[in-house]
């Protein structure tokens, strides 16, 4: 049985908090990898990875350094390793469907950005095997409609480039990976509690370890591990860390076009945006369909459609002149 609603015990090794992919991939880790013996994952939502995890709720891209134009070439070698993990992953349980091959290309347009594109070729390139410099044919003849000026067919005139790969894993369905992550946890023979609809009200720290104050009790943890999103800095400040931090939270929103990509094409990096650079590809989850985004606007509230956590975001806000400054520079430049 994957998920439990009523705990059998109320002691434990380790709890996560937060069933996202990122909370359920900590439980499989600890459970396969660790001697850790007792573990529980708390979910506040009655599913695991139903907010940002969520497949609409994300660019559903594998990031691994190669087109992201924000990442340096250190970040970009060590996502590229984390990448892989998480394809090894898919792979060896014979779970390819949850991901997919696409062409990918990051698009420079005219002359600064080309001349950008072929100096980061040649300093990225080493680093991934199968990364190709994509000239104006052929852009053309992986994405014909990147070429077309107008409804007629013309062909654009502007310099183009690009550069990427055309048969790479590169998007996947972060739920569904959520939900293999829980089920391989279990084949392990560790005690492995997985708590929906439970809240998390407070942590407190004990001489012993950790009280966890929740919807169903008190829990008792020697470690706990916050995954939460937005929340875990509520959390981290309410026991006294991370008091000199505030959070800018930002909403993206993807936009549904008739299928004109055959796979990921991501623009160059806005330097002035800490977000992902716009982009359009083949939607994971609807058939038929190119996805355009995302949009990026700051939001007072800490889960987007969830009104409640407006007084969430006034906890987390904790601005100072220089957090006035940076939010305000973000919604100049948006």
């Amino acid at each position: 049985m994957l998920f439990k609603h009523t705990m059998k015990k109320t002691q434990f090794d380790v709890a996560i908090i937060g069933g996202g992919v990122t909370g359920t991939a900590l439980l499989y880790v600890l459970s396969r990898y660790t001697s850790i013996n007792r573990i529980v994952l708390l979910e506040k939502c009655s599913s695991i990875a139903s907010i940002a995890s969520d497949g609409r709720q994300n660019s559903q891209t594998i990031h691994c350094g190669d087109i992201e134009t924000n990442y340096s070439l250190e970040k970009a070698v060590k996502v590229q390793k984390a990448a892989q993990l998480l394809v090894n992953f898919a792979e060896n349980l014979g779970q390819v469907d949850i991901m997919r091959r696409y062409p990918k290309m990051v698009l420079g347009v005219g002359d600064e950005e080309v001349t950008a594109m072929r100096k980061r070729f040649d300093i990225f390139s080493p680093h991934y095997s199968s990364m190709k410099l994509f000239e104006y044919d052929d852009i053309g003849r992986i994405e014909p409609n990147i070429i077309k000026s107008n409804k007629k067919g013309g062909a654009r005139q502007e310099s183009l480039i690009a550069m990427g790969s055309e048969h790479d894993y590169c998007a996947i369905d972060y739920s569904a990976l959520a939900y293999h992550f829980v089920k391989e946890a279990h084949l392990s023979e560790k005690t492995l509690e997985i708590e929906l609809n439970t809240h998390v009200d407070a942590i407190n720290r004990t001489s012993e370890g950790f009280h966890i104050q929740s919807s169903k009790g008190l829990i008792e943890a020697d470690a706990v591990i916050v995954a939460a999103g937005n929340h875990s800095l509520l959390f981290a400040q309410q026991m006294g860390y991370g008091e000199q931090f505030g959070g800018i939270p930002v909403a993206g929103n993807f936009y549904y076009a008739p299928q004109v990509l055959n796979g990921k094409v991501y623009t160059v990096q806005n330097d002035k945006l800490p977000f992902a650079a716009v982009h359009g590809d083949p939607d994971v989850l609807v058939d038929g369909k190119t996805r355009f985004g995302p949009t990026a606007l700051m939001l007072p509230l800490i889960e987007r459609r969830h009104m409640k956590t407006f007084f969430d975001f006034l906890k987390l806000s904790n601005y100072d002149t220089a957090g006035m400054s940076v939010a305000w520079n973000l919604m100049k430049d948006t």
